[in-house]
């Protein structure tokens, strides 16, 4: 079965991540781009081979595809997903589904409706070190789970000369770091450990304005640079620390999982040092008993395989979305559900909104 893709976003991440991701897919063929910038969505249009070019997603929705991807700012993906279910195609759509949890309720209740088959990118559940914690998890290695520490560390806004963009307006993305990071730490938590029960958290702005390119002044931001929170999972606690202007830090990113039994600590960061070992793409996994001294734990070949000729970041950042795609296409030609579903979208922004309204009320 061939199937036909098109993809309304016409940004770094459709670029340099889906367009070479679904070029591996000998099974799916980009037949669609729908941008609002015309002279930009036509070049990328022509440099990847694509036939349909759009400005009006109402016409994009009619070009003849089977999937669409949603790769937009997060204030057009509800408008967006709920067309595509109406048109029945199947939604692939990025993180966070909407600016709240009403909108991610209403993208799920339509995808559930009309029986389209979707998907949620969060990229960072296919890092071959975080499947392998998600294995030894699950088979028991660490015993009983009794605590989760989490981090999520960048900096791509820790310069406070960078430019205003919708991601630091409220009314464009929603929160900040909490919105953008947090789906993804939530999502990562709950696949090892289950179902959030209750959660504690403050958010902070750090850089409050901002200069904007070609106007003069600084403009306010409206939106959490830093966010901190404690959580419960049933008998189970955790603390998560989120920041977009962690100076030095590029997409870094630490679990770490006790239990009665055992520890196991991830740790991944795709960084300017990534010349030399496969680190940087595979991240790194170490374990170790009470009482005893963390150790490195070999990543499973199987795991790896499919990383073994990648040669940057932009490499690896393509074989996680390939291989998230790769669920979706299997579900439409198998049958059943693709995951990371709209569903897991919603229940990491069921923890977002939980988390905005402890830091509101500062309890």
């Amino acid at each position: 079965m061939q199937l036909k893709v098109g993809i309304v976003g016409t940004g770094w991440w459709v670029e340099h991540a889906y367009l070479p991701a679904l070029a591996l897919c000998p099974e799916a063929t980009v037949t669609a781009l729908c941008g609002h910038r015309e002279e930009r969505t036509k070049a990328l249009a022509a440099k990847a081979g694509i036939k349909g070019v759009f400005t009006d997603y109402q016409q994009f929705l009619q070009a003849d595809c089977d999937i669409v991807c949603v790769v937009t700012p997060n204030r057009l993906h509800r408008e967006q997903v709920l067309g595509a279910a109406r048109a029945g195609k199947h939604i692939i759509c990025e993180k966070p589904l909407g600016l709240n949890l009403a909108e991610a309720r209403e993208m799920y209740a339509a995808v559930q409706a009309t029986q389209v088959k979707h998907l949620t990118m969060f990229t960072w559940r296919e890092i071959p070190a975080f499947a392998y914690l998600q294995e030894l998890i699950a088979n028991g290695y660490v015993g009983w789970p009794r605590y989760v520490n989490t981090m999520r560390l960048e900096d791509y806004m820790a310069d406070p000369q960078i430019f205003f963009d919708w991601r630091w307006q409220r009314s464009e993305a929603g929160s900040g770091a909490l919105g953008d990071l947090g789906p993804h730490v939530f999502d990562q938590v709950r696949y090892l450990l289950g179902e959030f029960t209750g959660v504690f958290a403050r958010t902070d702005i750090y850089i409050p304005q901002r200069p904007m390119k070609q106007k003069e002044g600084l403009f306010d931001v409206t939106n959490d640079d830093v966010c901190s929170a404690v959580f419960l999972q049933g008998d189970k606690q955790g603390a998560a620390q989120i920041s977009r202007i962690a100076a030095g830090r590029h997409n870094y990113q630490r679990i770490e999982v006790h239990g009665d039994k055992q520890g196991l600590v991830f740790e991944y960061e795709l960084g300017d040092n990534w010349r030399g070992d496969l680190a940087w793409a595979t991240g790194r996994l170490y374990g170790g008993p009470m009482r005893g001294k963390l150790g490195e734990l070999p990543i499973p070949q199987r795991l790896i395989d499919h990383l073994s000729q990648v040669q940057t970041p932009d490499h690896a950042r393509t074989h996680y979305v390939h291989r998230l795609i790769k669920r979706l296409l299997a579900a439409i030609r198998d049958g059943g559900d693709a995951s990371p579903s709209l569903l897991d979208g919603v229940k990491a922004q069921e923890v977002v909104a939980a988390a905005e309204i402890s830091a509101a009320a500062g309890r």
